[in-house]
């Protein structure tokens, strides 16, 4: 197995998080886990890569007192908000209603690239990935492989119960970018 840069992580502050919504196309990966959830109950856990430096780094906040203030809970509405799942529902609901209009997702949302594939990790964990991410099986450290600017990554999941049950939408084959995204 070739060498590869574990992802370095950070406590998220209210900064990292106004930073990411206005970057969303360089989140590549995200988990939720309710506080019930099984293995990292309380959590949220956002792969980016950062402005600064531009490096992937994993920022990390929970529902209890060390979370910066309400962030856990914007995370998961967020990203929620921005899957593409979550559209495709509301476009079905919506589908009956008189006068409604089809929109596309980049008419909804200002940027195409802000797409996210969702999955269900299992007992009250939801996991994202960027649709235009590529990413390889790493089973041996329950997560996936990224390759960013010629480097290889690990973005590891939090349980392995939430790598198995994600593991074969995380593994689709990454979406077309769209022409001048």
């Amino acid at each position: 197995m070739d060498d590869f840069i574990v992802v370095e992580t950070r406590p998220m502050i209210v900064e990292d998080y106004l930073e990411m919504r206005r970057n969303m196309d360089r989140i590549i990966y995200a988990e939720w886990a309710d506080p019930g959830a099984m293995g990292c109950c309380g959590t949220a856990r956002v792969f980016y890569v950062n402005t600064e430096d531009d490096e992937p780094v994993e920022y990390v906040t929970d529902c209890g007192p060390r979370g910066e203030d309400g962030l856990f809970w914007e995370i998961k509405e967020l990203m929620r908000d921005y899957s593409y799942e979550t559209y495709h529902h509301r476009f079905e609901k919506m589908k009956s209603s008189p006068g409604y209009k089809m929109y596309t997702y980049a008419e909804r949302h200002d940027d195409p690239a802000k797409c996210f594939a969702q999955a269900y990790g299992g007992v009250g964990n939801f996991v994202w990935k960027n649709m235009y991410a590529a990413f390889e099986d790493c089973e041996e450290h329950s997560g996936y492989f990224y390759r960013y600017n010629g480097k290889k990554y690990l973005i590891r999941t939090s349980v392995y119960g939430v790598y198995l049950e994600s593991r074969d939408k995380m593994l689709l084959s990454p979406a077309k970018r769209p022409q001048g995204v």
